[in-house]
């Protein structure tokens, strides 16, 4: 087994196909205890894989109030991203882990060629999206794992009524402050996602048509704000919006 962790993070629908595909790694499958129970049992049994399980976390009536009804499922979606990896990446750091990555749980990615690519100093991520008000991805991400803990407690302290990306874009950015960021997205990198059906071709498809951005050398920009880039490659001040935002 190679000792480089995992975190799979959220529901355990394709939890047969993913964990025979990530065999060689050890994982953490970070979710809910609402998962169907065969599920659960099914992952409690592999040698590779520790179960980390948690409430599924809510907001009250009176917490949602002024919001849009797309407001509330955004700021709820995120919730669920950010807690259930925050809980599989205190797992690891609590056993000493100094590095991880983090997966979506229906999310195939060849490892091997992802840590080719990747530059363990950096916070690494597929690439940056120019829809909404531009963002990293995070289908997945990698970086050291006390970064990306602070990283999401302060996402879960702030939980603004906007989409995950732009949140964890934002927070990174413009309350930690770490601008050392890498891309990872090629046309050697196998990806596909068993419910979207995302793959590499199509990914890069919207790297060549300008959708997507998989290098750090370039302006990250948005097909809706335009920013000032003084510093880096990256906006200057880049600013929160609500919901999925322009598009």
């Amino acid at each position: 087994m190679i000792d480089i962790p995992i975190v799979l993070q959220g529901p355990t629908t394709y939890c047969k196909e993913v964990s025979e595909y990530y065999k060689d790694y050890f994982c953490v499958w970070s979710t809910w205890n609402t998962e169907p129970q065969e599920n659960l049992d099914f992952l409690s049994n592999l040698n590779n894989v520790d179960l980390v399980l948690d409430d599924l976390p809510t907001y009250s009536d009176s917490e949602n109030f002024g919001l849009t009804k797309h407001e509330v499922w955004t700021r709820q979606r995120s919730r669920y991203q950010f807690t259930s990896t925050l809980n599989g990446l205190k797992f690891l750091e609590k056993r000493g882990f100094d590095y991880a990555i983090k997966i979506r749980s229906d999310l195939l990615l060849n490892i091997k060629t992802l840590l080719d690519m990747t530059d363990r100093n950096c916070f690494n991520s597929l690439g940056w999206h120019t829809g909404s008000v531009g963002y990293l991805v995070d289908y997945y991400f990698s970086g050291k794992t006390k970064l990306l803990v602070s990283l999401m407690e302060k996402c879960l302290d702030i939980m603004y009524p906007t989409h995950s990306e732009n949140l964890m874009t934002y927070v990174l950015l413009e309350e930690l402050k770490f601008r050392n960021i890498n891309h990872t997205m090629n046309d050697n990198l196998y990806i596909y996602s068993l419910k979207h059906k995302y793959t590499t071709d199509l990914l890069m498809g919207e790297v060549r048509t300008n959708k997507w951005i998989n290098t750090t050398s370039v302006n990250q920009t948005s097909t809706n704000v335009s920013y000032q880039y003084t510093k880096d490659h990256f906006p200057d001040k880049y600013d929160l919006t609500r919901g999925w935002g322009p598009l």
